[in-house]
Formats: structure tokens, C-alpha cells, sequence
């Protein structure tokens, strides 16, 4: 026997590496004893045959003149040598289906990651689980034909769509819809305040308490926040009790040194009294802007409150008040930082009512005859349908001497209110926003006379009393029309948006029938519209 024939093979990775020496052999290329399966071996012949072997013969050796040796691919499965990753990609479609070599396979993948955990020496045993236990007792237990029991998915759970247990209640579902994390407590229910996550389905993640809740949860942080503002105000509040008294005594030095005429006072001096100045060389920027002095431009400037060196950009002229709640205790000016001028004067700005512009005050006017109105209005009313129900002469007297007075006040609101609406369209201003506003509140003032003055008729001689109350029944049935009107077209834009959405997506049969939907409102429409014209 030969050497080249006593040499065997060498395996690497299912890959059978023949040596450059062997000739090519149709014989071992396909192997007809080792075939188990009869469409395998059609297809193989097709690709190889022995028609037309002369022709694979001589390409095939110059392959073997190139490169010098051929590759079989070994099935992971059967060990079947197979030429050709496409032949062996047709060998596992055909004679290893997934339900007869599932067991095969999986046995596959534990002898791998085996494999793997005795190379990197990592195993399941070494690594230890932070995660406390859960409780599996209610987990469905796993069979050869299981499905997703998600509705309407109904996969084979295996290894290509995966097989998962729902930690929360149990059933065995696919990679798609496990695809979900919740917390869990070791009873395997949501908790909220768990540190730890599990693996869920759609449903149980979906039907977990607080899922739909759009505003999230909320904590109460008043406590908290009230503790850190009160701490902030204690320190406001001594910081600007120690500014006002240094600006009252930097005010009362000012005011002697003006009594004593001719006498030379160092202002310098009497300045740093009140606060130590820092030193020209301490600081190179600004306290306040951080921007950096300069010798002519951005010269420093001392603070007369605080003693901080300032640049001119943040230091102003502010008076000197020997009593800050006393505009008549003026003495003078002095030169003080932003930050300083805000917090001595912040009370002061406060307590300053600034002063309401007159369509504002004009306004709330008309809302208080508007107010007035609304009370007096349906005991108006209430008197001439009694006008209309009693008999009784003494009785009609007195509901109409009432009835009159009661009018009398209305009309005088009503005129208060015209007045009032007209004033206001009378104030210049050069600003085109509050001419809209005044434009604004005197049609509503318009509006408003309109719909509360329909009632309002003169007093009828008692012989036409009758006719009060047909004249109150038609206004509130004119109310009702127009609300009712008002609500229909609502729905008329609403539905017409809908047409168009469904004739822009091609659904006919749903702009059909919004078709006849808005047909339907149209009518509506028109009725009530030809009712209102028949009553008014």
C-alpha cells in the first residue's frame, strides 16, 4: 500500500484537508454506500456526474494547480464528508429536519460552551447570582410541541423562535414577546420598589399596575422644598439687614460731614469705616461679571456695602437713607454692586404698587355690572311668568310693581355696560396688540347685551300679560337651537377632516360611509337653521 494511501486525513473544524500529492477520485468525491438519502444523491449527481466528468476533471485540476488542495465539509450531525458549503447547506435542509435533529443539536451546543468553559475556566458553578430566587412552581413545564401562548402568534418554540418562561405568570412564550423587563418580588408578582428585573411577556407587562398612568408617579417634596427655602430666607434675610444697616450708617456719616462745614474729611476713609475694603491687588476680575480690569477701559471700583472689587459695567449710583421706609431721609448717593442695590432695595421694590393700566380698571367695572345683571336677570323672569299664572288682582299688582323695579335696574346696568365698552374703544395707544384687547372686550360687552337683553321689553298692559310668557319660552328655545347648532358643526369639521384622511389613504369603503355621516349632520343643520328662522 502506498504512502499517499496510508496517509489519513486531517479534521479541523468539521473540515476534512486533503494532502496535495492525492489525485482527484470521483469515487471518494461521493461516496453512493454513505448516502441515506435519495434526493441527496440526485443532486449531487447533477452537480457531478459522470457524463460530464471529463469536463469537471480538467477544471477541476487546474483548481489543484493553483491553489493544491481541495476541502470536504463535514456535517456537524452525521459526519457525512460533503463537498461544498452550498451541497452541505442542501444536505441539512433536506435530511436533517428541526423536529428529528433537535436533540442532536442541542447536545451540540452543551458539548461547545463545555468546551469554552474548561478554556476560559468560567462555569455556571463559578459564577455566583446577585439575584435572590424567584418562585418557579407555577412555570409551565416544557414538551417537544410547545407554542407561543401569546394570542394570535401561536410559533413553534425551538431554537429558532426561542422558548422562554413568562417569570410572572409562567407560560412559555418566543423571544418576540418575552422581549420585556419588570420588577419582581420572590413571589413572582410586580413590586415596584424590587431592585431586581425579570424577564416578563407583553401581557403581563402591559397589565401591570400604573402601565396606563400618563402622569407617572409622584412623590411629595413640599417638606423638602419648604426646609431649603426657609434656610435660603434666613440667610437672605440676615445678609440684607446687614446691607441696610451699613447704608444707613454710610447715610448718617454722609449727613454729619455735610453739618461741619469747613472742616476736611477723608471720604476714603470715612467709607472704609463702614466696610473694609479688599486690596486693588487681590483680584484681577470683576466679583460679579468675572471680566478682567484694565488700566483705562474696565477700570476696578469698590463697592461702598460689601467691599468687592467691581468693574464699572456692575456698580451704580444708589441714595443713602439714614431710614430705608422713608423717602425724606435722603442724604446723598453712594456707589454700590448689582447684587448689593438688589438686595436692599428688594423690599422696597415690593411694597411699590405699580399702578393698573385704565382698561384694566375700566374692565373690571363691566364685570361688576355684569355680575349685578346675572343676579337680577332670573327674578326678572321669575316675575312675568307669575304675571302670566295668576288670577288674583291684588297678586298681579305686586309681581308687577316688582317686575318694574326689577327692570329698571337692569336697564341701568345695561347701560353702564354700553358706556363702559365704549370708553375703552376710545384709549389711544400706539400698540397693536392692546388695541386687539380693547377691541376684544368690547365685543363681548356687544355680545353679551345681545343675548341677556332679548327678554327685556317693556312691560305689557295687564290685558297682554299672556303674551310674556310665549316670548320667554321662544328665547330658550332659540338658546337651545343655536348650542345645538353650534355642536354639529363641530362634528361637520371633524368628520370632513376624516373624509379626507381616508380618500388620502385609499379607504373607499370608510369615506363612504363618513360620506353619509356628514350628509346626515347637513340635514340636521338645515333643520334646526329653518326651525330658528320660523321662531325669530
Amino acid at each position: 500500500m502506498s504512502t499517499s494511501n496510508a496517509a489519513k486525513p486531517k479534521r479541523i473544524f468539521g473540515i476534512k484537508a486533503q494532502n496535495n500529492d492525492l489525485k482527484f477520485e470521483q469515487e471518494k468525491l461521493i461516496n453512493t454506500n454513505s448516502i441515506q438519502n435519495e434526493v441527496e444523491y440526485n443532486k449531487r449527481n447533477s452537480c457531478v456526474s459522470p457524463e460530464n466528468a471529463s469536463f469537471e476533471y480538467n477544471s477541476f485540476f487546474s483548481f489543484e494547480d493553483n491553489y493544491g488542495n481541495f476541502e470536504f465539509y463535514a456535517c456537524p450531525i452525521c459526519n457525512e464528508e460533503i463537498f461544498g458549503l452550498y451541497q452541505l447547506n442542501i444536505h441539512l435542509d433536506t435530511v436533517h429536519t428541526e423536529n428529528k435533529s433537535q436533540n442532536v443539536i442541542l447536545s451540540l451546543f452543551k458539548k461547545t460552551q463545555k468546551i469554552t468553559e474548561e478554556i476560559t475556566g468560567t462555569s455556571k458553578s463559578n459564577i455566583k447570582s446577585n439575584q435572590p430566587l424567584i418562585d418557579k412552581s407555577h412555570w409551565e413545564k416544557s414538551t417537544i410541541d410547545d407554542k407561543c401562548s401569546y394570542p394570535d402568534c401561536e410559533k413553534q418554540l425551538g431554537i429558532r423562535n426561542g422558548k422562554q418562561n413568562c417569570y410572572c405568570c409562567g407560560k412559555l412564550f418566543c423571544d418576540m414577546h418575552t422581549n420585556f423587563s419588570m420588577r419582581l418580588s420572590e413571589s413572582a408578582k410586580s413590586d415596584p420598589n424590587s431592585p431586581n428585573w425579570y424577564k416578563v411577556c407583553q401581557s403581563c407587562y402591559t397589565s401591570r399596575e400604573g402601565y396606563n398612568n400618563t402622569e407617572g408617579q409622584c412623590r411629595d417634596l413640599s417638606i423638602l422644598f419648604l426646609r431649603a427655602r426657609k434656610s435660603n430666607i434666613e440667610k437672605l434675610c440676615l445678609e440684607e439687614n446687614l446691607l441696610i444697616l451699613r447704608l444707613e450708617k454710610l447715610a448718617k456719616l454722609k449727613e454729619s460731614s455735610t453739618e461741619k462745614k469747613g472742616i476736611p474729611i477723608n471720604q476714603k476713609s470715612m467709607e472704609q469705616a463702614v466696610v473694609q475694603w479688599k486690596d486693588d491687588t487681590s483680584a484681577v476680575q470683576c466679583y460679579s461679571c468675572n471680566s478682567y480690569f484694565g488700566k483705562v477701559i474696565n477700570r476696578r471700583h469698590h463697592c461702598r456695602l460689601c467691599g468687592n472689587l467691581i468693574c464699572s459695567n456692575c456698580i451704580k449710583d444708589i441714595p443713602l437713607y439714614t431710614d430705608i421706609n422713608d423717602e425724606n431721609t435722603l442724604t446723598g448717593s453712594t456707589k454700590a454692586c448689582n447684587q448689593c442695590t438688589r438686595i436692599v432695595f428688594r423690599k422696597k421694590i415690593m411694597n411699590k404698587k405699580e399702578k393698573l393700566p385704565s382698561v384694566v380698571k375700566l374692565y373690571e367695572q363691566i364685570k361688576l355690572n355684569q355680575s349685578i345683571v346675572e343676579g337680577i336677570l332670573p327674578l326678572y323672569n321669575d316675575n312675568l311668568l307669575k304675571l302670566n299664572s295668576k288670577t288674583s288682582k291684588n297678586d298681579l299688582k305686586e309681581d308687577y310693581q316688582n317686575a318694574t323695579k326689577l327692570r329698571e335696574k337692569l336697564i341701568k346696568n345695561f347701560h353702564q355696560i354700553d358706556l363702559l365698552s365704549k370708553r375703552i374703544i376710545k384709549i389711544q395707544t400706539n400698540s397693536k396688540y392692546y388695541r386687539i384687547l380693547q377691541n376684544n372686550i368690547a365685543k363681548g360687552s356687544i355680545i353679551y347685551l345681545q343675548n341677556n337683553m332679548i327678554t327685556l321689553k317693556m312691560l305689557p298692559e295687564k290685558n297682554n300679560i299672556t303674551i310674556i310668557n310665549e316670548d320667554i319660552e321662544k328665547t330658550k328655545r332659540i338658546k337651545e337651537i343655536k348650542e345645538t347648532i353650534d355642536v354639529l358643526n363641530c362634528q361637520y369639521t371633524q368628520l370632513q377632516e376624516y373624509y379626507q384622511d381616508a380618500l388620502f389613504k385609499r379607504k373607499f369603503d370608510n369615506a363612504k360611509t363618513l360620506e353619509e355621516s356628514i350628509q346626515d349632520i347637513t340635514n340636521e343643520i338645515q333643520k334646526f337653521k329653518a326651525e330658528l328662522e320660523e321662531i325669530s
